[in-house]
């Protein structure tokens, strides 16, 4: 399942926008301007499609992620998404889309508005709609003729209840749009991923849970589950690395004393049974190490005390090859040249890339390196205003070849002129709009 467009708004100051998805996305502006608040709405997103009724009734009156800004004041949240899956047959490509009013000062909205499903055999055709939730109806596939009614309360999804219909065709197509998957990585400690700890917090984790706390575990099941995958890894951080001699992970595993000294600290002897004390932790069966060989290093090293940077290297690829193989559609990145040598920018956005297969990731940065290695098409620009609204356009595909000439009159980069207009006078914001798509 491949995400090629994605649309978003109306969530704090983002207006709305839309994007569309290659591997790599990159969202750029000066500081402050709202390109986490982009990721963040996406992620919103997300989670509304996968939220109980209950949480869904509270992320509607969520105060943090209501548009504060005039322009924006008493407009719905909106998210559309546009996918493209095979196994779909004549529902391969699929449009989903919802919105609701925010809670408000008349102790109304928090309602879902709308909602539509809407799927074509290819894109040279219009799409069908399967839903219009305005009207109560939905059909259950291309070759039923005529809508049915569905009747939903104002917190609840239509695919929730369609997915419990059986035997619908359009079923497989709401499957997918529940399945859809999104990861936001804006971690910028990163020491405490990469230091094994015994201690569990979470009894039932899954292999991407440790994306976020146990780097060197998820590892650990990606070489059992997926070698190759692990290879790529491996071969992508000594491409990277050069002075990297070698690359494992190193075990260790509680002996059956160890067990037991566990067990008893955790057990206490009732009556007549032996009572387990509730207790929100466990001791892990086993951890994890991923050591380093450096030849400029005279003895092993292990992750945890390698540079900021380095572990930052190490955790986004990391994502990355996860994201591939373990379903996450989209990966959003804050930042993503934080801690991070410039040099070693365009080698990452390289390497990344490469990686990415199925799933797509969007980069932010206020940083000029990034433009100069990344597609004019990929990019898209914050554009300069007065009205606190943040809204990203791409550069016009018949204005790039002008932007090339400038830069090369000016002897400098095309990141550091457009970065240059985007933090410029009126004059310089006038120049940068007649760039930027309307």
């Amino acid at each position: 399942m491949i995400i090629k467009r994605i649309t978003v708004g109306n969530y704090k100051n983002i207006e709305t926008t839309t994007i569309d998805l290659k591997k790599m996305v990159a969202l750029v502006s000066i500081n402050n301007y709202g390109k986490t608040n982009l990721l963040e709405a996406i992620r919103f997103g997300f989670d509304f499609i996968s939220a109980s009724a209950k949480q869904r009734n509270s992320m509607m009156r969520w105060i943090r992620g209501i548009p504060l800004t005039p322009a924006l004041a008493g407009k719905e949240y909106l998210f559309q998404i546009e996918l493209e899956d095979n196994s779909l047959g004549d529902y391969k490509y699929v449009r989903y889309s919802y919105n609701f009013s925010w809670f408000n000062d008349q102790n109304s909205g928090a309602v879902i508005v709308d909602e539509n499903i809407e799927t074509r055999p290819n894109e040279s055709v219009r799409y069908t709609a399967y839903l219009k939730r305005q009207k109560g109806l939905y059909r259950a596939g291309k070759n039923v003729t005529g809508f049915r009614k569905i009747s939903l309360a104002k917190n609840i999804l239509a695919i929730d209840v369609l997915a419990a219909i059986e035997g619908i065709e359009i079923g497989s197509v709401v499957t997918k749009i529940k399945q859809l998957s999104y990861k936001m990585c804006n971690a910028l400690e990163l020491n405490k991923s990469f230091t094994p700890s015994p201690i569990e917090f979470n009894f039932e984790k899954l292999e991407l849970d440790y994306l976020d706390n146990d780097i060197p575990r998820a590892l650990s099941i990606l070489s059992k589950e997926s070698p190759e995958k692990f290879d790529v890894f491996v071969e992508t951080v000594k491409d990277l690395f050069p002075e990297f001699e070698d690359i494992s992970l190193q075990y260790y595993a509680l002996s059956n004393e160890e067990k037991t000294r566990y067990e008893s600290i955790v057990s206490s002897e009732g009556d007549d049974q032996t009572e387990l004390h509730e207790l929100p932790y466990r001791i892990k069966d086993e951890i994890y190490r991923l050591v380093i060989k450096s030849k400029y290093i005279n003895q092993d090293i292990s992750m945890e005390h390698m540079s900021t940077g380095t572990q930052r290297i190490m955790w986004l690829i990391v994502n990355a090859i996860f994201g591939s193989s373990y379903g996450i559609n989209l990966l959003g990145v804050d930042e993503v040249e934080t801690s991070i040598h410039p040099k070693m920018i365009r080698g990452l956005l390289e390497s990344l890339n490469e990686i990415l297969d199925t799933s797509s990731m969007i980069v932010t940065s206020h940083s000029p390196y990034l433009i100069q290695y990344l597609k004019p098409e990929v990019i898209y620009i914050g554009v300069p205003n007065e009205d606190g609204v943040a809204r990203f356009k791409r550069i016009k595909r018949n204005k790039i070849k002008g932007i090339i000439d400038t830069v090369r009159a000016l002897e400098t980069s095309v990141g550091e002129y457009l970065f240059e207009l985007m933090a410029g006078d009126e004059d310089s914001v006038e120049i940068l709009k007649a760039y930027l798509e309307e």
